[in-house]
């Protein structure tokens, strides 16, 4: 008993299932000659990851209170790795959508710049980001030291 015969205009599955891996394969081999690999992983890392919309400066600026508040309930060994130490926010401060970039990298893409709660003088090493650091200036009116 042999398979059924298919009837005129019928397709097999596999056959169905190799066309489209050849048509995403072409599709593929013409996106890089038309715009290189760069372009490829600049397009696919958009896709799937998107843009940084950054955080708004007020909201950014009252995280900071609240860290503040936090790192006050700490022993002097635990504020310095506390959040209001050591987290940042990417921030939109010109209103463009996107968080500020610090630069473009080639490979690794935007660079976004970090923005730091406390005071620049509160670190007893200041933190370096090769997307640049800023810092947001809130004071904690507990004697912290970063």
């Amino acid at each position: 008993m042999g398979l059924p015969a298919l009837k005129k205009g019928e397709i097999e599955i596999a056959k169905l299932v190799y066309f489209i891996i050849a048509a995403v394969v072409l599709i593929v081999v013409i996106a890089f000659f038309l715009g290189g690999t760069t372009g490829i992983t600049k397009t696919v890392k958009n896709l799937f990851f998107g843009v940084t919309a950054g955080t708004d400066l007020t909201l950014a600026v009252e995280n900071c209170k609240h860290y503040c508040q936090q790192a006050k309930g700490l022993s002097a060994a635990q504020q310095s790795s506390s959040a209001y130490c050591k987290h940042y926010e990417h921030i939109d401060s010109d209103q463009d959508g996107e968080a500020d970039i610090g630069k473009e990298d080639s490979v690794k893409g935007k660079v976004f710049t970090q923005w730091y709660c406390p005071p620049p003088g509160s670190y007893s090493s200041q933190p370096s980001f090769e997307g640049g650091v800023k810092y947001l200036n809130i004071p904690c009116d507990a004697p912290i030291q970063c």
